[in-house]
């Protein structure tokens, strides 16, 4: 699985960096903190609803960015790592980490005057994930385990100063269940419930384009 989410990735990057560097394409660098949001097909666990605590993640890698008529495409590649614990009284966290793959389909507003200063933007699209990585799932009387491909589309907004530094906000809504997991009793290790889950997330970047 791991080799071929390998080649996956490497197709995708030659893909991404193999088009001719010109004025008009943009290669770049982005970094970004994310907060993940999971939200269950169910309206009840007992003493698990609600118990997981958002934490911080993080993400990082390169992007293009390719204008078509007066939008710009907006692709990249990046390592991500999600985590979340458990805040009842049993403890324990949740953490993996993926290559994702948003491509973001992005329109700037170029105000007369300040347009070479700064450039408001929005932008949406799908955004492509694959785990790479073992998940650690540490939680007392849960086994459960992350999917391996995920998907979800993005809805962003953010601004691009002096056409290099982009600052963006996005909300990316999980269209796949990105984790499944039983909890049992621990006087019987019988199971009490399945639940399946879908991963939403914020994620605030900066993008550094040359």
């Amino acid at each position: 699985m791991k080799k071929k989410i390998s080649i996956i990735v490497a197709a995708c990057a030659m893909m991404l960096f193999a088009l001719p560097t010109s004025a008009k394409v943009h290669l770049g660098l982005r970094a970004g903190l994310l907060m993940d949001n999971l939200k269950y097909d169910f309206t009840s666990i007992g003493a698990y609803k609600d118990a997981f605590n958002d934490k911080l993640g993080w993400q990082a890698g390169a992007m293009i960015e390719v204008p078509i008529l007066f939008l710009d495409v907006d692709a990249a590649v990046m390592y991500t790592h999600h985590n979340m614990e458990l805040t009842n009284d049993e403890g324990g966290y949740l953490k993996h980490s993926m290559i994702s793959i948003p491509i973001n389909l992005k329109y700037k507003l170029n105000i007369v005057g300040v347009g070479k200063i700064i450039k408001p933007m929005v932008f949406t699209g799908p955004e492509f994930g694959f785990r790479i990585s073992d998940e650690k799932f540490s939680l007392k009387n849960i086994s459960g385990q992350f999917k391996s491909f995920n998907t979800a589309w993005n809805f962003g907004f953010g601004v691009e100063l002096f056409k290099h530094l982009q600052i963006t906000a996005a909300y990316s809504l999980g269209l796949n269940k990105s984790l499944s997991y039983l909890i049992k009793d621990p006087s019987t290790d019988e199971i009490k419930q399945s639940v399946k889950g879908t991963n939403r997330h914020w994620t605030v970047s900066a993008s550094y384009v040359f």
